[in-house]
């Protein structure tokens, strides 16, 4: 990639969804970014038909020089979609997607670049830590699952992480975009790409030095039905795109999740029909009440932690027999 070429722009797209005005904050934050050395940035809002559009919103952040802001607006076909939409309008040599709940710190954008001049050809990705709000037992668990550092390291992985990735144009412009717009499922589409990426031989790094903050409220029931849909997620690949089986975390993941089997043991029938019935919505809401109660007490934390760890892993564990159902089987 050329980016020592001061003239060559890099393209953010922000895919969003009824953010409303807290979209705002998002690009707020990316015009504060340091972007020494390039002329210019062209950042790209990506509506996926919010009710209502969020561009009298957009009023309240108007970009400065070298930053360009433009709005399109497409009915709603889901994140896939709407980043490719961007993608294939988007100008610059590199493209750094950004989700519209990511409030980028000052060097993320400068990152991004030097990580693809150091290796060229290749899909990184950071870590989006959550923030904003007050500290709570919650929070620290969540955050300590994948910390942020101030080390540089760009480290191998297998599966993509959407909350800000960055892309070389020229890798995907036959293909007009990175992501299989027909997997609906937030997340699917990730899973999808990172396989195709392994297949052609794209290199995949995670950055945990690149910090975005994701500027969402932490509640127990909002990481639960963001698990259930992962497991929706995963279903969906597996039953639409079969060699995502060839991808050692897949397959982990769907055999830890698998159905019930008569040749199961007593015990391992009892825990997965348990996690069946608290990992479905009706359960997350008490579960919540009694982990904050639990939360005041004295030395709770390893408590705390286990049942966050339990009430997580049901709810996916959940979501992925529901999209059985929605979806079926892998076919092979």
């Amino acid at each position: 990639m050329t980016t020592g070429d001061p003239r060559v722009p890099v393209s953010i797209v922000i895919p969003t969804y009824n953010r409303g005005p807290l979209l705002v904050l998002t690009l707020e934050h990316i015009f504060r970014s340091r972007v020494d050395g390039l002329e210019r940035v062209e950042v790209i809002v990506v509506d996926d038909g919010s009710n209502p559009p969020p561009e009298g919103d957009l009023l309240a952040a108007p970009p400065h020089p070298p930053f360009s802001l433009r709005v399109i607006r497409q009915k709603n076909a889901g994140p896939a979609a709407a980043r490719n939409a961007g993608f294939r309008v988007a100008r610059g040599e590199l493209v750094v997607f950004v989700d519209d709940d990511i409030l980028v710190r000052p060097d993320l954008v400068a990152q991004h670049v030097e990580g693809h001049r150091r290796f060229e050809k290749s899909v990184i990705f950071g870590v989006s830590p959550f923030g904003g709000q007050a500290e709570s037992a919650l929070l620290r668990f969540m955050n300590a699952l994948h910390p942020a550092s101030s080390e540089e390291a760009f480290i191998p992985a297998r599966i993509t992480a959407s909350g800000h990735l960055s892309i070389e144009r020229s890798q995907f412009e036959a293909t007009g975009g990175l992501y299989r717009e027909a997997l609906r499922t937030p997340a699917a589409e990730e899973f999808e790409a990172s396989r195709r990426l392994h297949k052609t031989g794209v290199p995949i790094f995670m950055a945990p030095h690149i910090v975005g903050i994701h500027f969402r409220p932490v509640s127990l029931t909002a990481l639960c039905r963001q698990q259930h849909k992962y497991g929706i997620a995963i279903a969906e690949v597996a039953a639409k795109c079969p060699d995502l089986l060839e991808l050692p975390e897949i397959r982990e993941l769907l055999e830890r999740n698998r159905r019930l089997r008569v040749s199961d043991r007593p015990v391992d029938l009892l825990r997965q029909l348990l996690k069946r019935l608290v990992g479905q919505p009706h359960a997350w809401g008490p579960a919540e009440k009694t982990l904050e109660v639990l939360a005041r007490l004295p030395r709770a934390a390893p408590l705390l932690n286990l049942g966050y760890r339990w009430m997580l892993g049901a709810s996916l564990y959940a979501g992925v027999q529901n999209g059985r159902l929605q979806f079926g089987e892998p076919s092979s």
